[in-house]
């Protein structure tokens, strides 16, 4: 079976990883930005689309359930 995932929000992510908002907000924000930017990231936008969720939980040694 493929695990899929889905877009959720920058709060949800934040749970996810074990991050505060504020150091979740820097790793995107700042640290990954070019990267994420590729993936279709937006600073401004509230909901994280699948590719960005997938390669911060894979960047963040996080796995999938």
């Amino acid at each position: 079976m493929s695990e899929k995932a889905k877009n959720i929000t920058k709060q949800d992510l934040s749970k996810i990883l074990g991050f505060s908002d504020r150091t979740r907000s820097r790793f995107m924000n700042v640290v990954l930005y070019e990267e994420l930017k590729k993936l279709g990231y937006q600073k401004s936008s509230n909901i994280l689309n699948a590719k960005v969720v997938k390669f911060m939980k894979n960047e963040f040694l996080i796995e999938e359930n």
